[in-house]
């Protein structure tokens, strides 16, 4: 088994944001060697949580300047996510019970 650094998996995480299949092959490892890596640090996997949120923050700030430049399907896409409780929601349909219906079948003897 390849022995991970704390220096070598610092430098390889450096960009990836969290990315563990980038991260791995960046390092020569399987993501299951990573893995037991990370279970095995905590401050390695401090470090993928930090640069996971990192990412979300860019995310976040993307989707805020496409919405400020006035694009409606970014805004559409936030209220249906970020503002579902204010009754932004474009899934009502799928969250409601499907409709009942029943089938009668009537033989010709009886008409």
């Amino acid at each position: 088994m390849c022995k991970i650094t704390m220096k070598a998996f610092k430098a390889a995480e450096k960009g990836l944001f969290g990315n563990i299949s980038a991260i791995a092959k960046k390092l020569g490892v399987s993501r299951k060697t990573l893995y037991r890596f990370l279970a095995a640090t905590p401050e390695a996997a401090e470090c993928i949580a930090a640069a996971r949120e990192e990412f979300d923050d860019i995310a976040e700030e993307s989707i805020r300047k496409k919405i400020m430049e006035g694009d409606t399907s970014m805004l559409k896409f936030y209220a249906s996510t970020k503002l579902r409780k204010r009754g932004y929601s474009q899934d009502d349909a799928e969250d409601a019970p499907p409709p009942e219906f029943r089938i009668k079948i009537e033989s010709g003897e009886n008409q």
